[in-house]
């Protein structure tokens, strides 16, 4: 059974003003197309949304096409009035603005340069997690996001003119795409203590990684976290521990 559907597009240029007083060059054309459907098949409710970009860069001799596509997707399944589980995955992405995309670069200090970078891709942000809910007191949740092309400033030496008029090192900071990945798991414990008390226990963990070219680094989190509640829907009082 399909209970709605959407398509639709959308265009986006970005272009450089054609006089010798420019100060970049380049042009970014870009053109999104997307839809979306929702329905229920037996017990189980769906939702997809599809979308295609079709980005072309131009940077004075050079140009590139770039055709980023992705579906955002979710399902839903109640084994029991008090039990169910659900699974999603996003597909999204995240567009460089029109600084980042310049040609130019500037001191912002005595030893430090910006600059842009013509050809920097979009990063398509993809994100699966599961959630299972039982008997509305237990809960276990985990999920990853990839970024395979994260974008994110670079920072490395050069050594030239400063501002100043003198020769030396500098640092020079422009965005480059990176790699992203995070995973993680939680669980959580509801239970009810008498009249208006509840306690709470929850727990997480993290994992994330970052990389660009032959570098690397990674990080480790555990959390936990417990809490009584106490609610008085009469006099409409909360108090937590």
């Amino acid at each position: 059974e399909i209970c709605a559907c959407l398509v639709g597009s959308e265009m986006c240029i970005r272009d450089s003003d054609k006089t010798d007083r420019q100060l970049s060059k380049n042009s970014h054309f870009r053109n999104r197309f997307f839809g979306g459907i929702k329905g229920r098949v037996n017990l189980i409710e769906f939702s997809l949304n599809p979308w295609i970009d079709i980005i072309r860069v131009k940077n004075g001799d050079m140009h590139e096409t770039q055709i980023p596509w992705g579906v955002s997707a979710l399902a839903f399944y109640r084994f029991t009035q008090r039990n169910w589980i659900r699974i999603n995955y996003s597909c999204s992405i995240s567009h460089p603005v029109f600084t980042q995309l310049g040609d130019w670069g500037y001191f912002t200090g005595p030893f430090n340069w910006q600059e842009g970078n013509p050809f920097l891709k979009s990063s398509v942000i993809h994100s699966l997690s599961s959630w299972v809910d039982l008997w509305n007191c237990f809960n276990f949740q985990c999920g990853t996001t990839i970024i395979p092309d994260k974008i994110a400033n670079i920072y490395t030496m050069r050594t030239g003119m400063r501002p100043e008029g003198s020769t030396g090192p500098y640092t020079v900071c422009k965005p480059q795409n990176t790699r992203s990945t995070s995973v993680w798991a939680s669980t959580s414990v509801t239970k009810r203590l008498g009249k208006g008390f509840t306690l709470k226990g929850d727990i997480r963990y993290d994992y994330s990684s970052a990389s660009f070219e032959e570098f690397s680094n990674h990080g480790n989190q555990f959390n936990f976290l417990t809490g009584l509640y106490y609610y008085n829907s009469k006099y409409a009082f909360n108090l937590s521990v």
